[in-house]
């Protein structure tokens, strides 16, 4: 099952807190435990990298989530939107770099998957 949205928050929040987070990794009494999960900058580069990705996905999920009006009238554009998003991104940001057309890959596969899902449901057509 997927949590983009709360990964998102989660690496978005993280992001906010990197220099705290640094420096509570290299104080003496918690290095020895925690000195292990510091991260690199390069480690840093990819969670940013991650964080702009999931961002396409959150924004998608954040239109179909309403509680006062209907929503599934939008779920269409809003798989196609992040689709269509990462499939550019794979193709020109990422172009050269494997693990990020890696991952960009997984989430297109996983978007495929509920699109999939959606085609066999009756509910949008309905709602139209």
């Amino acid at each position: 099952d997927t949590r983009w949205s709360s990964t998102y928050a989660m690496l978005t929040r993280a992001l906010q807190l990197r220099t705290a987070l640094d420096s509570v990794m290299l104080l003496p009494e918690h290095e020895a435990k925690l000195g292990r999960f510091r991260l690199s900058a390069t480690g840093w580069t990819r969670i940013e990298q991650i964080t702009n990705i999931l961002r396409v996905a959150h924004k998608g999920q954040q239109l179909l989530s309403a509680n006062s009006h209907p929503t599934l009238y939008m779920a269409i554009p809003a798989l196609e939107s992040p689709m269509g998003a990462w499939e550019k991104m794979q193709n020109q940001q990422y172009a050269n770099d494997p693990v990020m057309r890696k991952v960009l890959d997984a989430g297109l596969k996983k978007m495929s998957d509920y699109y999939l899902k959606m085609e066999k449901s009756n509910a949008y057509a309905i709602a139209m």
